[in-house]
């Protein structure tokens, strides 16, 4: 069995509201306009198909300079980078338990870079991210080419992730599906999961 572990918001912590004003005055945008679009736009972004420059002019709804896109992408990327340590704890424990573990998550390519270089991840089998596979969760077929290149059958990898509409995807994949509640939760559900 391997565990596949979703980064935002299960690994990493949610991004402060101090990283969310700092984003939205760097777009010259009130905090509630910028929230709107950054969703708005995230999911094309984190498939690849906006760029960094795109994707902020996009949010600004202006022409970035190259040097307020790089600042931005900066941001955001730094504002993502803040690990939940009792998760870690716990990927760190299925790892001394000889469980094989991976990663995927919705990124953009500069975010999915600097989650690839996080020294906790190096143990796992794959870190899997939307930008480069050109799929994005929830689609069964981004689960589909992880599991190819892991060349692990669905049933016999348990998917953790914070959105259900992804836990549903996974599973419409044929994979097992764990909604993350909280780390207080993870360890008892990865249990049952994992000796089922």
């Amino acid at each position: 069995m391997l565990v596949l572990f979703d980064f935002g918001e299960v690994l990493g912590l949610p991004q402060t509201l101090e990283d969310r004003r700092s984003l939205a005055a760097g777009c010259g945008l009130d905090l509630e306009t910028f929230d709107q679009r950054y969703w708005a736009h995230r999911h094309a972004y984190d498939s690849g198909d906006l760029t960094d420059a795109a994707y902020w002019s996009a949010i600004a709804d202006r022409t970035l300079e190259t040097p307020v896109v790089t600042g931005l992408a900066r941001l955001d990327t730094d504002s993502w980078l803040h690990l939940s340590d009792p998760v870690i704890a716990i990927h760190a424990d299925l790892v001394a338990r000889g469980i094989p573990t991976a990663l995927f998550s919705n990124a953009p390519g500069v975010i999915a870079d600097a989650i690839d270089a996080l020294p906790p991840f190096a143990p796992m089998r794959g870190r899997y991210f939307s930008a480069r596979l050109r799929l994005a969760k929830p689609d069964p077929a981004a689960f589909a080419a992880v599991l190819t290149n892991l060349a692990h059958r669905p049933q016999d990898v348990v998917f953790v992730d914070d959105r259900p509409v992804n836990v549903a995807g996974a599973e419409a994949a044929g994979l097992r599906g764990v909604l993350f509640t909280g780390p207080e939760h993870l360890r008892a559900d990865l249990a049952r999961v994992l000796d089922s």
